[in-house]
This record gives structure tokens, C-alpha cells and sequence, in this order.
């Protein structure tokens, strides 16, 4: 209650602030020492940064003393309402294993035999999941978990796992800052569920009958992008046609922003000047449509930001006053920070506000000319926003896109004037006359057939996207500056000297990327398999030991899921990017296992692999086969590896220690084993070797290592006493899923290296594991401490 009466005082404030007239543009100022203030709470780093801006502006601006005074109050003020949000942000929720009530407050997703969403527990918000028993079950609960149904059901509570991997999506963080911290698996419901009715159930319930109404009338081929553009769903997009469109840098056009609200406020706007309301009874009207437009439709950050500007300046112009749309933008800001500081950390909340920031500081670049080209207009706000969207696009995508500003002078005319119309036309006709909106809907449907077709064929131009990488914090600071710098030199008309200053920048993120003296070692988490990662210096070599997979049951139809998980894709492929790896000099696939091989069809889409390596005769497994198919295809050179084979990278150097040639596939003990000394250290990579695979190698070499990769995820058919008793490492280390099905590591693996003193690491307990090293000299880092 505390928090939410300082909340409420801190808005009531602020509102005073900007009841004073003639702000002239000055909201800017104040966003930023809102930014500043919550951002020394969140993290100290970035804190700082913002606070140097701030006092520069201060310094150059020269500000009056009661508009300084009120921006380092601001400043102050914000800072401490972070900081008591953040300090009293914990749960009420007692975990319970009797039976419980659980409250629907919007529409659960149903995915093959899942489902999932957010619903509440004594009045606090939890994730949910639920595995669907039947495709009758399925169906009675799709017509019962409707907004406001309250069910009473059996469940585990479990909290949120943090992220396993580097530069993974944080689930538990996007979680917290969204002030849920809960996991609920339900179990069974126990119960039929009862409808509840309240104002915000019947608005979710309204959009709930909305989505389901596209999903029965509209096409199957369009209603993934129909509810993204009328509800925000972009749930039942195809992932390729996603994949497409981020590819193509035009993604943010499937999001419901200003483009959307702008072109409803205008339909509400002459629609009731037509039937003879006045133009201020019109502007209530909308002033009392926008929160309900905002619920309706999903309530992201750019539906929010847009439809609280339009109501901010809709507002004072009611009240005969004017308002300055970056003052109403920085207002909707500061409210929307002040209720929930932990926004700003949200890449959807960051894009929106930096983008509409950008453009409305930049209006004297697209304004310049007098009498210019419409194209040349919506070139310059194009370039504008993709500029103000690098650092975020590169810190949580890894990659932009290189085609993004001509793919976007020609889509978002295409949306904005037919696509977007057109789904409103066929949505409203079917409540008026059914057969003209099936007449409307095929036209919709070949537009969007021939767009998805044109996005194909641009996608395939090669280089289309550029990889960075994720940006360190230093090189955010450095890329923030610069295009701040840029925006100010096109302003004077200087544009060729900042871009310049910003191409510099991005060629030497790229060649650090490739050429970086700093080496690495990361033992991925992917589960119940193997993905590790060898990152030489200087760029001396990119290899990858094995891709991880997980193996997939036969399903029915109703139990598939439309965008399947895959290690390859979700996990292994997305690492890599974040270290801006591109290419691979070296797929080495240790034997043919699922749980080794199953990420490579992923790994071979998404990037350039030279070479891949694989034992002797492999593929006469099937995976191993189908793999080495596509590799032809693709063009990839393939050769097996046999004891003795070896190459030097740098003052690196690998030998194969295993398989020998016997004309045989003899599965686990015919993995590939390779002995590496990287930064002065042996290193024993043994895929799935088994104990018949051990004592040979034993009658052949003598190893002595320093780090040991555990054969078979700590199978008690590997490691055994003579094995460690010969190789002496250091060090072991063991690629596990949590809570698998094999019980990997066995206990007697576990005790067998605890009596030999070597210490153990595991990617069951502590997610990725990797080495960083500088030469001769390096550490090792965990993904979970």
C-alpha cells in the first residue's frame, strides 16, 4: 500500500509539473532525468551513463534554476520510487499442494497439446502451463478457459528457471518484470470452471470473441497476420513467415503501433463528424474509445505509447490548449516509468520510445525541403528509425537487416494504404454482410500470397542481414554516441561525415567479432546432448563439436505444436550469432546419436559451415545420412576422421585419437575423440565413447589431460577408474539435462571422480560452462553461479 500511495503522489507531482503552460518541448528533458533516475536503481552502469548525458545537456542548455532544480528532482525522485518498487517487488503467494483456485483473466494459448498463458492466484499473477490429455479435453477446455473463467484445479509450483545459456532470452527476468514469480504446472482440473464477470474480464472476453471470429472466417493462409494487425495475436503466425519478415527488417509492421491507432482514430474521427456529432463530442468519443482500443488490443508498448500520446495531445486540445507531441510522448514516459520502472528494461517498451523519440527530435531532417517527394520523406523517417533502432536491434537480435530501408519503403505504404484497410473491411463486413466479406477476404488473401511471395525472393539475396553480435556495454555507449552525433551533423546537413563516423563504428565491432585475441571454450546447454564451441584467436578457427537435438515422439495432429522446439534453432544457432560468429571452419559431429546430430539441419540453414567432419561409415545411420544429404546439396565438403588425422590453428593444435578404420559403425565407441591443447592446456573431447572405446585407446595412447569432457553424459558404461587414473585431469566436465530421463551422471561416475580429487562441473547444475583465455592465461565462467 505504501508503494502504491508513493506512486500515486509521484503522478499526482508530475502532473502538476506539466500543467504549466508553455513546456514548449521541454518534456524531452525531464524523460531523460526519469530514465536517468530509474536506471541508476536498475543498474549502476547504464545509471551513469545517462546522468553524464543529463549534465551535459544541463551544462549547454543552461537551464533556468527552477528548471534545474526541478530535473535534478527528478531525477532523485525517480531513483527512489525504483527503488522501494524493486525492494518491495516480492511474492504474497504461498506455494500449496491441496487444490487451489485459478482465475483466467485473458485468453490461455493452446498449442498442439499445451497450454500455457497468464491467470492469477489469490489476486497475483502466475505463468501457467498444462499438458492437454485428449483431443476431447482439448476442446472442452478451448470453449471453457474463456476471459473470467475461474477453475479450480491440483498443481506444482516451481519458480521461474533463469537463463542456461550466454546471451539467452531470460525468461524468469521477463517474468519478474512483469511482477510474476510463479511457475504453475497445473496437474488436473478438478472441477467445471465458472464464469466470472467484471469490467476487465468482458473487454478481454470481447477480444478473446474477436480473435476466435478471425480464426473461423478468415483464410487459414492470412489469419496469423490478420489478428497480429487487428488484435496484437502474433501467436498463429507461421514462424517462417516471421522469420521472413525479420529478415527483411519490416517485422515491426505486424505489431500494432502508431500506424494502427492513427488510422482508427481517423475512422472514429469522421465517422461521427458524419452522423452530425460535434467535433469536441467526437474527441470524448475517442478520448473514451483509446483505453478500451488499448485493452482490445493486447496492450503492447507500442499500443500503449501511441494511443496515450494521441490521448494526451486529444485531450489539451479539448481544453483549448496546446501541447507539443514530444511533450505529450515524454509525459506518457514518465507516467508509464513511474508505474513500472522495470519497463525500460523491455525491448518492446525501448524500440517504440527510442524510435518515436528519434523521429519526433529529427523533424527539422524530414521536414528540410519544402515541396519534397512523398518517397524522399518516407525515406528519411525510414533511415531515422532504423538508425534509432541499431543498438537495441543488435543487443537482443544479434543481426539487422542490410536490405531493411528499401524493404521498408515499399511495405509499409503496402500495409499502411492496403493490407491494414483491408483487414479492417473484411472484419467489419462480416457483422454487416457475410458473402461481400468473403469477396474482400479473397482479395486480402492474394495480396498477402504475392507479399509472402515477394518476401521469399528478397530474403534470398544474399547478405541480406548483417550479424554483430551482442554489443558490450562500452560499445552500446560509444554506438548511442555516435548516432546521437549523426542525427545532429544531418540536421546541419552534414549527413555523409556521420555516416561515415557511423560505418567506422560497425566495421570495427565486425572485425573484433572476427579477429578478437581473445579465445573461448563453451560447453552449451542443450539439454541431454553435446554442443561445444572452440573459438580460437585472432580468428584461427570457429569450430563446433556436435549440435545438440532432442528427439521427437510420433504425435497426433492435435498434439503438434506449430513452431516445434529445436535445440539447433532455439539454442545452438542463436548463441552463436550472439557471439557474432557467422561461419564455422569446422562442423565436427562425434557419431551419429540424435542427442549429438539433431541441431545440424538448423546449423547448416543459418550458417556458413566450410567443413564437416564425421566418423568412418556413420552414415549408415539414418540421421547421420540425411544430414550428409543436405550437406551435398549445399555444396558443404564432408570427410571422415580416423586416428592420427590432425591440424594446427595457431598455437593451437588437434590430433583424433578415435574411431580406427575397420570398416565398422560400431555407434558410441565409434565417436570421434580428439585431444587439443588450446591455451597451453590439454583438453580431451570424447563424445559418447563407452568403456570397450576407453581400454583400446588406453592400449594405444598415453593421455595425460588437464580438462576431460565426461563421455556419454556421465553414463555408468564410461569413465572408469582406469580411464581417469590414466588421463589425470584436472578437471571433468559433464553434459547433462535437468531432470533426464537416463539419470545422467550416474551416482558410481560421480563417486568414481570425487575418489580421484578431480573437480566436476556440470551443465545440469550450472548451465553453459565456458573458458575464456588470453594466450596462456585463462578462466572459466558459468552461466548459473
Amino acid at each position: 500500500m505504501k508503494v502504491l500511495k508513493a506512486i500515486e503522489m509521484n503522478i499526482n507531482n508530475y502532473l502538476m509539473i506539466f500543467k504549466r503552460p508553455k513546456l514548449k518541448g521541454n518534456g524531452v528533458f525531464f524523460a531523460l532525468a526519469a530514465l536517468t533516475g530509474t536506471s541508476l536503481a536498475l543498474h549502476a552502469i547504464w545509471g551513469a551513463f545517462f546522468l553524464l548525458c543529463l549534465l551535459l545537456l544541463l551544462y549547454n542548455k543552461r537551464f533556468n534554476s527552477v528548471l534545474l532544480l526541478l530535473l535534478i528532482l527528478t531525477t532523485l525522485l525517480f531513483y527512489t520510487n525504483t527503488y522501494l518498487q524493486i525492494n518491495a517487488a516480492k511474492t504474497q503467494l504461498m506455494p500449496t499442494k491441496e487444490p487451489f483456485h485459478i482465475l483466467f483473466k485473458e485468453s490461455p494459448k493452446f498449442d498442439g497439446e499445451q497450454v500455457k498463458g497468464f491467470a492469477v492466484i489469490q489476486k497475483e499473477k502466475i505463468y501457467f502451463r498444462y499438458r492437454l490429455k485428449s483431443e476431447k479435453e482439448k476442446e472442452i477446455l478451448v470453449s471453457l478457459l474463456q476471459p473470467g473463467a475461474k477453475c479450480r484445479v491440483q498443481g506444482e509450483f516451481t519458480t521461474p528457471s533463469s537463463k542456461r545459456n550466454p546471451n539467452q532470452f531470460n525468461f524468469r527476468t521477463y517474468l519478474e518484470n512483469a511482477e510474476v514469480y510463479w511457475n504453475v504446472t497445473i496437474n488436473t482440473f478438478i472441477e467445471d470452471c465458472q464464469q466470472i464477470t467484471t469490467a476487465g474480464n468482458v473487454i478481454s472476453l470481447i477480444r478473446h470473441k474477436g480473435l476466435q471470429k478471425v480464426e473461423k472466417y478468415f483464410p487459414e493462409e492470412i489469419v496469423g497476420v490478420s489478428q497480429a494487425l487487428l488484435f496484437g495475436e502474433r501467436n498463429n503466425i507461421p514462424e517462417e513467415q516471421m522469420e521472413l519478415y525479420q529478415n527483411l527488417g519490416v517485422i515491426h509492421l505486424l505489431a500494432i503501433s502508431g500506424l494502427h491507432v492513427g488510422l482508427f482514430i481517423t475512422f472514429i474521427y469522421f465517422f461521427f463528424l458524419r452522423i452530425g456529432v460535434t467535433k469536441e463530442g467526437t474527441i470524448v468519443i475517442i478520448l473514451c474509445f483509446l483505453p478500451l482500443y488499448i485493452f482490445v488490443t493486447g496492450g503492447s508498448a507500442p499500443v500503449i505509447r501511441a494511443s496515450l500520446v494521441a490521448f494526451c495531445v486529444l485531450f489539451f486540445t479539448l481544453r483549448k490548449q496546446k501541447i507539443y507531441t514530444i511533450d505529450a510522448l515524454s509525459i506518457v514516459f514518465i507516467v508509464l516509468v513511474i508505474i513500472n520502472p522495470q519497463s525500460i528494461l523491455q525491448v518492446g517498451f525501448q524500440l517504440s520510445f527510442a524510435v518515436s523519440f528519434a523521429l519526433l527530435l529529427s523533424r527539422k531532417i524530414v521536414e528540410s525541403k519544402q515541396h519534397e517527394h512523398y518517397v524522399i520523406s518516407i525515406g528519411k523517417v525510414t533511415m531515422i528509425s532504423q538508425l534509432a533502432s541499431f543498438p537495441m536491434m543488435t543487443y537482443h537480435f544479434f543481426e539487422v537487416s542490410l536490405i531493411g530501408f528499401i524493404t521498408n519503403l515499399l511495405y509499409v505504404p503496402l500495409f499502411s494504404l492496403i493490407i491494414l484497410p483491408l483487414v479492417l473491411v473484411c472484419y467489419g463486413l462480416l457483422f454487416v454482410y457475410e458473402p461481400l466479406a468473403s469477396l474482400f477476404l479473397f482479395l486480402l488473401k492474394t495480396i498477402i500470397h504475392y507479399t509472402d511471395y515477394l518476401s521469399v525472393t528478397l530474403n534470398r539475396i544474399p547478405f541480406a542481414e548483417l550479424i554483430f553480435g551482442r554489443p558490450s556495454i562500452p560499445l552500446l555507449f560509444l554506438y548511442i554516441i555516435v548516432l546521437v552525433s549523426l542525427f545532429l551533423l544531418w540536421e546541419r546537413g552534414l549527413l555523409m561525415k556521420g555516416m561515415l563516423l557511423f560505418l567506422f563504428l560497425c566495421s570495427v565491432n565486425l572485425s573484433w567479432n572476427q579477429f578478437s585475441p581473445i579465445g573461448e571454450i563453451v560447453f552449451l546447454d542443450v539439454g541431454q546432448g553435446d554442443a561445444i564451441l572452440i573459438k580460437l584467436p585472432f580468428r584461427n578457427g570457429v569450430y563446433l563439436i556436435d549440435t545438440g537435438g532432442n528427439i521427437q515422439f510420433p504425435k497426433e495432429k492435435w498434439q503438434r505444436k506449430k513452431n516445434e522446439f529445436s535445440v539447433g534453432k532455439d539454442i545452438v544457432v542463436p548463441v552463436l550469432k550472439s557471439k557474432g560468429i557467422t561461419s564455422l571452419d569446422k562442423l565436427i559431429l562425434t557419431h551419429a546419436d540424435l542427442d549429438h546430430v539433431g541441431g545440424t539441419k538448423d546449423v547448416l540453414k543459418y550458417l556458413n559451415v566450410k567443413e564437416i567432419i564425421v566418423p568412418p561409415n556413420s552414415q549408415e545411420k539414418q540421421e547421420m545420412d540425411t544430414i550428409l544429404a543436405e550437406a551435398f546439396e549445399r555444396q558443404i565438403p564432408f570427410r571422415e576422421a580416423v586416428r592420427g588425422a590432425q591440424w594446427r590453428a595457431g598455437s593451437s593444435s588437434f590430433l583424433v585419437l578415435a574411431p580406427i578404420e575397420d570398416g565398422l559403425y560400431e555407434g558410441n565407441d565409434d565417436s570421434i575423440v580428439i585431444l587439443a591443447k588450446i591455451s597451453g592446456k590439454k583438453w580431451l573431447f570424447t563424445g559418447d565413447i563407452e568403456e570397450k572405446g576407453e581400454t583400446r585407446l588406453l592400449r594405444t595412447t598415453k593421455l595425460d589431460v588437464d580438462i576431460l569432457k565426461v563421455a556419454h553424459h556421465g553414463s555408468n558404461t564410461s569413465t572408469s577408474d582406469e580411464w581417469l587414473e590414466a588421463t589425470t585431469p584436472e578437471l571433468a566436465i559433464i553434459s547433462a539435462g535437468v531432470n533426464n530421463r537416463f539419470g545422467h551422471p550416474h551416482p558410481d561416475v560421480l563417486q568414481r571422480l570425487s575418489k580421484s580429487d578431480i573437480k566436476v562441473v556440470s551443465t545440469q547444475d550450472f548451465g553453459a560452462i565456458t573458458y575464456k583465455f588470453w594466450f596462456k592465461t585463462g578462466t572459466f565462467f558459468t552461466e548459473i553461479p
